[in-house]
């Protein structure tokens, strides 16, 4: 299991889940937006799955966005929690290619089923859930969600923006599971129906659930079932004030940039195949932004886990 060192799965409580979600705007240009209830997704594996995406000619691969949940308790799909000690990665690439042909078959779906709908932007609080451990003062609390509304007012989806680690079941589990997306996608299911997907929000340095303020005992499956019923009364919250958004033109933008690969235990780790090697290309990693805008609403995409305070200064960039 990723997230914390020597843990083996032993079964599974909930189901990891890949979701995609599939816009098209007036002019006929799409975007493909896929969740992933997983610690994370290298560049390397989101590439493949752009590429075949566009090859199979819903869209172009800069128009594709992979997001990972950040969860702690799935399958390690890095390579770093593995069996360190006998130098064995933790990727399983049999498990690797599973998702992404998973992911390519469900945009395919999603595709086909394109249908007219409604989007439209709520916003609601977070306030108590979540605490920053290094820097106290630094905590965003805002719930950001779009609601996807079908043509008879049926909700199809719902994707939540939240930034908070998804680690309430910790050392001690063994279990297989989505931690609060779980009790979130459950409480959503009862108020507003659909399908609920998660983007992770400003998480790191870290951000972590204030277990004390949940009220279940502390990495339980009681407080992952309580947190996300929290969580959905900000959903919910957002969904009372929401502003429909017209998206009459989705336009994205997309800067590719290199990081020098410094870390001297991940450079160790590269060279071991401990972490793929197609993570490095001389001595760099390629990484990249994105810019979603449409409707007055512009979506980041930032690679890795952002910490707030960098978060804040984007915002205040782009003006949210």
């Amino acid at each position: 299991l990723a997230g914390f060192l020597f843990r083996k799965s032993e079964g599974v409580h909930d189901d990891l889940l890949a979701q995609v979600l599939v816009i098209r705007d007036l002019r006929g240009e799409k975007i493909v937006i896929v969740t992933l209830d997983l610690i994370g997704f290298l560049r390397h594996d989101v590439v493949l799955v752009q590429r075949e995406i566009a090859r199979r000619g819903i869209t172009t691969e800069d128009r594709v966005f992979i997001s990972a949940s950040h969860q702690h308790s799935g399958p390690d799909v890095i390579g770093l929690w593995g069996r360190i000690l006998a130098l064995r990665t933790g990727r399983d690439l049999g498990y690797i290619n599973f998702v992404s042909n998973n992911v390519v078959s469900l945009t395919l779906q999603a595709n086909a089923a394109l249908e007219p709908v409604t989007l439209s932007l709520g916003r609601g609080s977070g306030a108590g859930l979540c605490r920053n451990k290094r820097e106290s003062e630094l905590l965003d609390t805002l719930v950001t969600s779009i609601f996807v509304t079908r043509a008879d007012g049926g909700n199809l989806a719902t994707l939540v923006n939240f930034g908070c680690h998804p680690e309430i079941m910790q050392t001690e589990s063994r279990l297989i599971t989505a931690d609060f997306l779980y009790g979130l996608r459950l409480a959503l299911q009862d108020s507003l129906g659909g399908t609920t997907l998660f983007v992770n929000g400003a998480l790191g340095g870290m951000v972590s659930p204030a277990y004390g303020l949940i009220g279940a005992p502390a990495h339980s499956f009681e407080a992952v079932r309580q947190f996300g019923e929290i969580l959905a009364t900000g959903v919910l919250e957002g969904y009372r004030s929401r502003q429909e958004l017209i998206p009459d033109s989705i336009i994205v933008r997309r800067k590719i940039f290199r990081v020098p690969f410094e870390n001297p235990r991940f450079r160790i780790a590269s060279k071991l195949f401990i972490l793929p090697n197609s993570m490095v290309q001389n001595g760099v990693l390629i990484t990249e932004v994105n810019a979603i805008r449409f409707s007055g609403l512009t979506i980041i995409t930032i690679p890795g886990e952002i910490l707030p305070r960098p978060y804040f200064q984007i915002k205040e960039i782009i003006g949210e």
